[in-house]
């Protein structure tokens, strides 16, 4: 007897079924199609880094400086934080769009015929309660990992450690650029052969470990004037780096997706970017006049929220390398499963 087309069939039954694409995805006609959808798809998130790398570009040109040079750090803030305020008020939109129209039409006007749920479905049982944590946790995350500050406030901490010359800021800005670049190719390569657990939990202990080193020393340029101690802040930006670069970067988007079933994916993802410009417009508002005011003593804010962010990954996040969505699905519904298997067992005895 033929496996069932079901998609709720036994994971078992799923794994047999024909695969009918070429290995080669250049010789199918159809992965060529798809890998071509998703590269056009990709290549819509290279925006969000080309915002911070634009504004870090000109806080460094000196004619920037000199028209915005009579604007309070609150003024600043919110013509920095601006960027992400559009993107609030579209994704919760676009969640709608794709679950009534299908996917094709959403990114048609902005951005699959699908079975429409509710946002209350984040609440019918506890795995899509976990689901949605880990939702809201990954925009937090993509923002208040201490990133944000050194995308888009990269010039002035660099001034702030005695790195003054415009010159000399463009240069670890068109570097720092080129480093990203590399490292979330090698993180996406890695998160595929090591799993994405992994990768989140060393990410982020890579973060918070240069970020606390990159405090200390920016703390001792100010409060000692140590030239030595000021120059040691660039190479923990590019290590600082490395750590979001390995996790945050390649897994942001891929991550939530992994972990939502099919009816809830558009409202889930629309939750995780919602999240996401929210806390970034907060953050790039706030950063700003909180630097000007505490500088250095700022760095710990950000201490306290990756050594949050930690903890939160350690017990929250599974991992989904090598999983099918079905056998994603068993991870975080094994409590209700569970206990519908035994109350069948009870009903067959």
């Amino acid at each position: 007897m033929a496996p069932s087309m079901n998609p709720n069939a036994p994971v078992e039954a799923l794994k047999i079924l024909p695969n009918k694409t070429h290995q080669n995805w250049l010789k199918d006609r159809g992965l060529r199609k798809l890998n071509l959808g998703i590269a056009f798809m990709f290549a819509s998130s290279a925006g969000t880094g080309y915002n911070g790398s634009l504004m870090n570009g000109l806080l460094v040109l000196p004619e920037f400086a000199m028209i915005i040079g009579g604007l309070k750090p609150t003024i600043i803030g919110l013509l920095i934080a601006a960027t992400s305020l559009g993107a609030f008020f579209a994704f919760t939109p676009a969640s709608y769009i794709a679950d009534t129209l299908g996917r094709k039409w959403c990114v048609g006007v902005g951005i699959e015929a699908l079975e429409p749920r509710s946002w209350g479905s984040f609440f019918s049982s506890k795995g899509d309660v976990h689901r949605l944590v880990i939702c809201v946790m990954v925009g937090l995350m993509q923002e208040w990992a201490g990133n944000g500050i050194i995308s888009y406030y990269l010039a002035p901490i660099l001034a702030s450690v005695g790195v003054t010359r415009a010159a000399d800021q463009a240069s670890v800005n068109v570097g720092l650029q080129v480093w990203n670049l590399f490292l979330s190719a090698g993180g996406a390569v890695a998160s595929e052969r090591y799993g994405r657990r992994i990768l989140w939990l060393l990410g982020t202990m890579i973060m918070l470990f240069f970020l606390s080193l990159m405090t200390i020393v920016a703390g001792v340029f100010q409060e000692k004037h140590i030239a030595a101690a000021g120059l040691a802040v660039v190479p923990m930006i590019f290590l600082f780096f490395s750590g979001f670069n390995l996790a945050y970067s390649p897994l942001f988007i891929a991550y939530p997706a992994e972990i939502l079933p099919f009816p809830l994916r558009a409202k889930g993802m629309a939750i995780t970017l919602s999240t996401d410009a929210v806390a970034c417009f907060f953050n790039q508002y706030v950063n700003p006049v909180a630097f000007s005011a505490i500088q250095w003593k700022y760095y710990l804010v950000y201490v306290g929220c990756l050594t949050w962010f930690l903890v939160t990954v350690y017990f929250l996040f599974p991992e989904t390398k090598g999983r099918s969505l079905e056998e994603v699905s068993r991870i975080f519904d094994r409590k209700e499963v569970r206990s519908e298997d035994s109350s069948d067992t009870k009903t067959e005895g």
